[in-house]
């Protein structure tokens, strides 16, 4: 990476010891920097104007703001005696946003940690600490790969190959390599090869645009709609069941895992079920419409008061279905089932008011 220096909105343009520092290291250049400073930001802004890549949320935990400290230097004024480092190099499209040292910074798309580098501590504005900056590449699958600059020493929430999901941590943000302050420098780019440090790891960034933002403005801040943890999407159910006294049918309850990481039945900590529900019977009450054996009444749930998916994982982006029995009750009348999603022992997840109604009547 460049030498780079993040731009909170109260300290305006780089000064000049910061520029001077920032464009000594110019290391990918091949010609000197006064002849190319002027023609070939011109140049990639022309040639990469037309790809704008999409999908992207905004590189932090969401419902966090921060701010672009840097824009790509397809819209900065290069064309002064100092340009901003983005008006060179691999650094066209790139952008800088004001993280704070140890700020969360968390996956713009899902995809395969290709460059993995946290060995290194803090750096400076000069240009012998270019290679000693701690970075994220991670590989989306589909011929690109995104970029996260100057990380935290041993931050890492994530290792070398691992498949991780849009909005799961990457690591923490600060000064790494070669910066003239904290903020996360961030680029997308055809994959590279990364398999010889960082040099190899480094390619042509292209125009990019976010969910939330779009192609945001110097000083914007942006609040992250990037996923959380765990997050459950109602997406349908069945509709209401007419039943007599001890009919038993069965109920489908549908829902998006909407989160960055899996629902395991298995695996503790990720196991999601539908749980009962205000008002009735009440939170982790045992229900008169159905539960196990032993349960006041045994249907085919998991527990008195748990109904599992009927797949063991279910992965983020795929949908869950809850199929499961309820059971008439020996007096006519109607009767509601409140359920919630939630993964046990973690949280509940989103409560959109959902219900079972079962209507008893006669024979």
């Amino acid at each position: 990476m460049p030498v780079e220096q993040t731009r909170p909105s109260s300290l305006g343009r780089d000064s000049m010891r910061e520029r001077t520092g920032r464009n000594a290291l110019r290391h990918r250049w091949l010609v000197p920097i006064v002849m190319l400073g002027l023609v070939l930001p011109m140049l990639l802004g022309a040639s990469t104007a037309a790809a704008t890549y999409t999908g992207l949320k905004m590189p932090w935990p969401r419902t966090v703001y921060h701010s672009v400290t840097q824009t790509p230097g397809a819209y900065e004024n290069c064309n002064v005696q100092n340009p901003p480092s983005h008006c060179f190099g691999f650094d066209t499209w790139a952008y800088d946003f004001g993280l704070s040292t140890g700020n969360t910074v968390s996956a713009a798309h899902s995809g395969t940690v290709l460059g993995y580098q946290f060995a290194f501590g803090v750096g400076a504005c000069d240009v012998s600490y270019a290679t000693k900056a701690n970075y994220i590449v991670l590989n989306h699958g589909d011929g690109y790969s995104s970029q996260y600059w100057h990380l935290l020493q041993n931050s890492a929430s994530v290792s070398p190959n691992q498949f991780v999901y849009q909005g799961h941590p990457l690591g923490g943000a600060d000064t790494s390599g070669a910066a003239c302050g904290t903020h996360l420098h961030f680029a997308v780019e055809a994959t590279p090869p990364c398999n010889n440090g960082y040099n190899s790891c480094i390619g042509q960034s292209i125009r990019i645009s976010f969910d939330e933002a779009g192609e945001p403005a110097l000083n914007t801040s942006i609040q992250s709609l990037n996923h959380v943890q765990f997050s459950a999407t109602y997406q349908s159910q069945s509709a209401n069941l007419s039943l007599t006294p001890g009919q038993v049918n069965h109920f489908v309850v549908q829902y998006l895992n909407n989160g960055y990481d899996v629902w395991n039945i298995g695996m503790s900590g990720n196991k999601a079920f539908l749980g009962t529900w205000n008002p009735t019977p009440g939170q982790d009450q045992a229900s008169v419409l159905g539960g196990a054996t032993g349960c006041v009444v045994a249907t085919n749930w998991y527990s008195c008061n748990r109904i599992r998916p009927t797949t063991t994982q279910v992965d983020p982006g795929q949908s869950a279905w809850f199929d499961f029995q309820v059971r008439g009750p020996a007096s006519q009348g109607i009767y509601k089932l409140y359920l919630r999603p939630l993964i046990e022992g973690v949280l509940w997840m989103e409560d959109v008011g959902l219900y079972v109604q079962v209507t008893v009547v006669n024979p």
